[in-house]
């Protein structure tokens, strides 16, 4: 997956964070497609853990974002981004263990399906909330 505008949903706070996750996802895939296995297994684990430090610091911003507009959904997002982080730790945790290009690349599927599928969900419904509230 890579930024192209068509991703954008309309609010540039939680568009410039889901730019900067699809980037560093695209940069992982980069890094690990063409590198040895000990290139692997020296980078793969920082790399996934700096993904989810972006991860956690979106989910912050993006739910006081939410809980700033009072949206009424904001309980079910905020497990939603829970659940998701409960399986990215556990692809994490693999990452680290196995520092393998098939690990990464399977962490990376999982993010990237989950941030698909988020992004133009229930992100684009927070959008949508905030927009016909006049803010964003």
């Amino acid at each position: 997956m890579t930024w192209s505008e068509a991703l954008a949903l309309g609010h540039p706070d939680v568009d410039a964070q889901h730019r900067a996750i699809i980037e560093h996802m695209h940069t992982i895939v980069s890094e690990i497609v063409d590198a040895s296995t000990a290139e692997i297994s020296a980078k793969a684990p920082d790399l996934v853990k700096f993904l989810g430090q972006h991860f956690a610091m979106h989910f912050v911003a993006e739910e006081g974002l939410m809980e700033e507009a009072r949206y009424p959904d904001l309980v079910h997002h905020r497990e939603e981004h829970r659940r998701f982080f409960v399986v990215y730790e556990q692809a994490r945790k693999r990452v680290e263990e196995e520092k393998s290009a098939e690990a990464t690349l399977i962490l990376i599927t999982i993010a990237t399906d989950w941030v698909g599928t988020h992004v133009f969900g229930s992100d684009a419904r927070f959008v949508d909330f905030t927009h016909s509230r006049g803010a964003a």
